[in-house]
């Protein structure tokens, strides 16, 4: 578990809001900052792209799976573009 998911779990534990925010969905907004910065922390492996889908030549690159579909390389560590952390093991 990563600090982020930590910090989650401990504001939903002391928030007012915490059956609704559970069970109903309803999120306060502290909920909400710290939901997206744990699946930003959470590591992602890139997807490959093909671009003749978009009728263009074919070639592929291999893009965020955070859906900004940047190109990113294995130097990456962290989309430049979003920020999402990207997992680079080959499983």
């Amino acid at each position: 578990m990563n600090k982020y998911q930590e910090a989650l779990n401990e504001i939903c534990s002391q928030c007012k809001h915490s059956p609704k925010c559970r069970m109903f969905k309803t999120k306060c907004s502290e909920y909400e900052n710290l939901q997206e910065l744990v699946k930003k922390a959470t590591p992602k492996k890139p997807i490959e792209r093909h671009y003749e889908d978009d009728g263009e030549p074919e070639y592929i690159k291999v893009c965020c799976p955070a859906g900004c579909k940047v190109q990113v390389g294995s130097y990456y560590n962290f989309c430049p573009e979003c920020g999402q952390a990207l997992d680079w093991s080959f499983e």
